[in-house]
Parts: structure tokens; sequence; C-alpha cells
């Protein structure tokens, strides 16, 4: 591959992917306490609740607009996901990946111990490290 073939691939890339992740902009809504409390106007919830996946992130609450990395994830979110796609988003439109870094890193999105930030899969309490490096990155 030349030079010239490379940087084509490149900007060809770029412009197909980069629209991607301010389509995958989305207004995210969790409050642990809601949920483990369940909705006033309908039955309560199960005892097992109480017991099961993010029971004790009760410090919990989105209510932003956040930069989805995967939809096919929702409505779990990996802070560590979203830290690796702000690179690129700080391309397009830097001051919303800082803020999204940010945001990260604010007590209502942090295990109540402040130690754990939020990550899919089985539990949100998995590894999340690659969210402060991120951070770094983007200090003024």
């Amino acid at each position: 591959m030349t030079p010239e073939t490379l940087l084509l691939t490149l900007v060809t890339s770029h412009g197909k992917r980069l629209p991607g992740l301010l389509w995958s902009k989305q207004f995210y809504h969790y409050d642990v306490t809601r949920w483990l409390r369940g909705d006033i106007a309908e039955p309560s919830p199960p005892e097992e609740r109480e017991h099961g996946r993010n029971h004790d992130w009760n410090a919990l609450y989105n209510a932003d607009v956040i930069s989805m990395p995967d939809k096919w994830e929702y409505p779990w979110y990996a802070a560590w996901d979203l830290a690796f796609h702000c690179i690129p988003l700080a391309l397009i439109d830097s001051d919303f990946a800082k803020e999204q870094l940010v945001l990260m890193l604010r007590e209502w999105y942090m295990h109540r111990t402040g130690k754990s930030l939020p990550t899919s899969g089985p539990s949100a309490s998995e590894p999340s490290c690659a969210l402060r490096g991120g951070v770094a990155c983007l200090q003024d």
C-alpha cells in the first residue's frame, strides 16, 4: 500500500465512521435507586432485585445525553468503551468528547465508594481504567 493509498483509505474510512459517532448521541436515564424500588403505579419489583445486578450502585443516577458507542449494549454502557470512542469523537466535536469524559468521572456516575466507574457486562463494577487516561489526554 502506498502512502497516497493509505491516506485516501483513512480519509474515506473517517468520512464514513465519524458521522456515526454523532448519530449515537442519546439521552440516557438510569436511576438505580428508583429501579430498585420500582414504579409507584406498577406492582412491586421482584425481591431478587434488591440483591441482583447493580444493587450496590444505588448512588448511580444518569440523566444526560451521552455518546452510546454500541447501541446494541443499551441499556448498559461501558465508561471505558466511551473513553476510547472519545478519541475519534474529539476530531469532530472536542468539547462534547471532553464533556463525556468528565461526566463519567462525576460522583453520580461512580460507585458510592468512588473506586469504580460503570461498565457493561454482568456487573457495572468491572474495571474501566481507560477512562482516566482519556481525560488526561483531553485536558486543556
